[in-house]
């Protein structure tokens, strides 16, 4: 599950325990979060992206030693609600079995490919945060199609953007 950036931190030590996540990958610039959320009971892979923290695999070192792929399945999204109900709430989907996805995945996929003519060779730029449900549903079926996915305003994105700072 995406995590809403602007979640408190107690929101998302809720998060991560409520949806039983077994993996946590945290930006590097996230260290306060990652010293939190570390302890969250039930989690068997902590992975850091951008560096290290401590009790965080490097992303890269995890790469690095990771074996053949598992074999592919379908899997849903599992987003979280912003808060009306005083805490996150979990929007659970049920699992696709038919190995094409889930109904909104099949009909983004389909019209990526009819109306926008996507292919393989595509790159999609997603102006959508991951945690939102038109962000990651988009991009899942931009990968579905086997095209490239970024995100706008990803760190690198946001600094070409804003230009050198000033003193």
């Amino acid at each position: 599950s995406a995590v809403n950036t602007h979640f408190t931190p107690d929101e998302v030590e809720y998060v991560v325990d409520d949806s039983d996540a077994k993996a946590v990958f945290i930006d590097v610039s996230m260290t306060e979060l990652g010293e939190r959320i570390v302890a969250v009971k039930g989690v068997d892979v902590h992975i850091c992206v951008g560096g290290a923290l401590p009790g965080w695999r490097a992303y890269g070192d995890a790469l690095a030693e990771t074996g053949s792929p598992p074999p592919i399945s379908d899997g849903s999204a599992m987003l979280y609600s912003s808060r009306t109900t005083g805490r996150p709430k979990a929007v659970r989907r049920p699992l696709p079995s038919d190995g094409q996805g889930s109904w909104a995945q099949k009909v983004l996929e389909y019209s990526l490919g009819q109306r926008y003519d996507m292919t393989p060779a595509s790159v999609y730029l997603s102006p959508a945060p991951l945690y939102h449900a038109a962000g990651v549903n988009y991009t899942m079926a931009v990968h579905r199609v086997g095209a490239a996915a970024s995100r706008l305003f990803d760190k690198a994105m946001h600094a070409a953007i804003k230009g050198p700072s000033s003193g």
